[in-house]
């Protein structure tokens, strides 16, 4: 039966930083078969920079703003960019089947930043046309907001709504998390990521996971 490639998926918030950026272009050395979803990378004059130039490719919004997510995706999977939901925030592509070149499943890199209300408008629009085309979605996103749905010891505004959203809007909606790291004003964050449809990786309590 055709199906995805195996291949690694890597979420990483880089905040915009070169040790950060190099540390994930050495995890896609390592990496033949490759994921990452990205928000914050390092971007200079607009333009995202550090990351490997063979091997795979970089998927981005080319607007006039500075990117604020990104997916880099290695040669041997098959995508097709998803540029009708492209946002400076959103960055979205479908999986092809590696036989059949049919669509599998859509995912998405999205950075929410604090001064919009969640979910993103782009964002809601590409949930709807995955419901509306029975495709499975994938997402992980850096959301700016807490809840301890995704580990957290407390909530915000942001993340109860987003816990609404999950709950109801989304049939069938799964959260994945990642494991935890520092940032200055919260002990912990937790990345988070949101699955409708079968559940495509087998996740641990850190990333990456495997996508199969």
């Amino acid at each position: 039966m055709a199906s995805l490639s195996p291949c690694n998926v890597l979420q990483a918030n880089l905040h915009h930083s070169i040790t950060a950026t190099a540390q994930l272009r050495r995890w896609l050395e390592l990496n033949s078969t490759a994921l990452a979803l990205i928000q914050e990378p390092w971007v200079r004059q607009g333009r995202i920079c550090g990351l490997p130039n063979t091997g795979g490719k970089l998927i981005q919004y080319t607007g006039p703003e500075s990117p604020r997510s990104c997916i880099f995706i290695t040669n041997n999977l098959l995508a097709q960019p998803l540029t009708e939901f492209f946002s400076r925030d959103i960055c979205a592509i479908t999986l092809l089947d590696t036989t059949t070149h049919q669509p599998k499943m859509a995912v998405a890199s999205v950075y929410m930043p604090d001064e919009d209300s969640p979910p993103p408008e782009d964002l809601a629009k590409l949930v709807s046309h995955c419901e509306n085309t029975k495709l499975e979605l994938l997402v992980a996103t850096d959301c700016n907001g807490y809840h301890p749905l995704w580990g957290m010891q407390f909530s915000n505004e942001r993340g109860r709504q987003l816990v609404e959203y999950l709950l109801l809007s989304l049939e069938g909606a799964k959260l994945l998390s990642t494991s935890p790291w520092q940032q200055k004003e919260c002990q912990t964050i937790y990345p988070t990521g949101m699955c409708r449809g079968k559940l495509p990786a087998q996740t641990t309590d850190g990333y990456p996971s495997t996508l199969r």
